[in-house]
C-alpha cells in the first residue's frame, strides 16, 4: 500500500475531482465518538464487519466537554492519524453550539455570529473571548495532525444554514456579512498565524434550499476548497418528502459552477413515522437514495460520507444498506490505494 502520509491538499482535491469525472463517488463513514450506540462509536470497523467493505473516507468530530470547557480532540486525532496512515482520506469537524451553550441567552442566539467578528466593535466580549479559546483548541488539534503528517478535510461552522446551529446561522444581511468575515478570519488565523497548510477547507451547508440558500454564506472562492452538503432523505417511496422530491425542489447547479468538488459530508436516510405514536410506518430505503443520486447527480458528486445512528447504514430497520455500500458507484479504500500507487 502506498503511504499517504504527506499527501497535499491539491492531491486530495484531485482524487475527489477524478471520482466525479469517472461518474463515481468516494465512500465515507462518520464515526460518532461518544455515542451510546457502540457501533456508531466505532462505525468504520462496524460497517466493514457488517458489509465487507473498507470506506475510503473516514470522518469524525471534536466533542466539546461542558465540564472542562474545552474540545476533547486527542482521541479523534488518534483515529484520524490511524485511518489516514491506512490510506483513507480524512474529514473532521468541531461540535457546534456546545462551546457557548452555557453563556448565550436565547435572545442572543439570533445573529450570534456577529459576536465572533473581530471587526465588530460592539461584539459581546464574553462570547468573543470564549470563541478565541476554542479557536485555539481547534488549531492545536489540527496542528497535532500536521505534526503527524496528516492532511485533513476541515469542516468548520457545520450547517450554517440550519437554525439549530445558531453559532453560525443567521438570516440578516448583517449576520451574513459577519459570517463571511468570521470564516475569512478563521482561515487567516489557521493558515497564516498557525501555519496549518494541511487543511482542505470544506464549506458545509444543508442540502435543503439548494445553492441559492447556501451561497448566501459563501466567503469567497479563495477561502474554500470543497463543498460538503448535508442530506437526510425521508422515506421509501417517491412521495412528498422523498429524495426524488428533495432533488427536484433544490437546485445545486450554482455549486457545480464554482469548479470545486461537491459531495455529501453527511448523508443518510430517515424512516417515515406516525405523527401520533412515533412508530415507524415506512423504513428508509438506501436503494432509493442511490437511484436518485445516480439519476440526478452522477458525475457531479465526488464523495458520500454516511452518517451513523438512526440515519445510518447499520440501523436494522432500513432497507438495502448492504447493496448500497457494495455498489460499483462507490470508490472504496483498496481502489483508492491502487489509484494512488498508479499516480505515484
Amino acid at each position: 500500500m502506498t503511504e499517504k502520509n504527506g499527501l497535499k491538499k491539491e492531491e486530495i482535491i484531485g482524487i475527489l475531482n477524478a471520482a466525479a469525472r469517472e461518474g463515481r463517488s468516494v465512500l465515507g463513514v462518520f464515526e460518532y465518538l461518544n455515542s451510546p450506540d457502540k457501533k456508531s462509536a466505532d462505525y468504520y470497523r462496524a460497517v466493514e464487519n457488517a458489509y465487507g467493505v473498507k470506506p475510503a473516507l473516514f470522518s469524525t468530530y471534536y466533542p466539546f466537554s461542558e465540564t472542562e470547557k474545552r474540545f476533547l480532540w486527542e482521541e479523534a486525532d488518534r483515529r484520524l492519524i490511524k485511518h489516514y496512515n491506512e490510506g483513507a482520506l480524512c474529514l473532521v469537524h468541531s461540535q457546534n453550539n456546545r462551546w457557548a451553550e452555557d453563556l448565550v441567552t436565547e435572545e442572543d442566539k439570533t445573529d450570534f455570529i456577529c459576536n465572533l467578528d473581530e471587526t465588530n466593535e460592539k461584539r459581546n466580549m464574553i462570547y468573543y473571548n470564549r470563541y478565541l479559546e476554542v479557536r485555539e483548541q481547534w488549531a492545536e488539534a489540527l496542528l497535532a495532525l500536521k505534526n503527524a503528517g496528516v492532511t485533513v478535510i476541515y469542516r468548520p461552522f457545520v450547517e450554517m444554514t440550519n437554525p439549530f446551529h445558531w453559532d453560525s446561522n443567521t438570516k440578516s444581511e448583517k449576520g451574513l456579512a459577519a459570517f463571511k468575515r468570521v470564516w475569512i478570519q478563521l482561515y487567516n488565523y489557521m493558515t497564516k498565524e498557525r501555519g496549518l497548510d494541511n487543511l482542505v477547507w470544506c464549506f458545509a451547508p444543508q442540502a435543503g434550499g439548494g445553492a441559492e440558500k447556501g451561497l448566501k454564506f459563501w466567503p469567497g472562492d479563495e477561502f474554500v476548497d470543497i463543498i460538503g452538503l448535508t442530506l437526510y432523505s425521508k422515506g421509501n417511496r417517491d412521495g412528498i418528502m422523498s429524495v426524488a422530491r428533495e432533488l427536484e425542489l433544490w437546485d445545486y447547479s450554482e455549486y457545480f459552477k464554482l469548479g470545486k468538488p461537491v459531495g455529501f459530508s453527511e448523508l443518510g436516510v430517515k424512516p417515515q413515522t406516525d405523527e401520533v405514536s412515533g412508530e415507524i410506518t415506512e423504513p428508509g430505503d438506501f436503494s432509493n437514495l442511490l437511484k436518485h443520486i445516480k439519476s440526478e447527480l452522477m458525475g457531479k458528486i465526488s464523495f458520500c460520507c454516511m452518517w451513523a445512528v438512526e440515519q445510518g447504514l447499520l440501523y436494522e430497520k432500513h432497507l438495502f444498506a448492504r447493496e448500497f455500500v457494495n455498489d460499483g458507484f462507490f470508490v472504496k479504500l483498496p481502489e483508492l490505494n491502487r489509484s494512488a500507487e498508479t499516480e505515484v
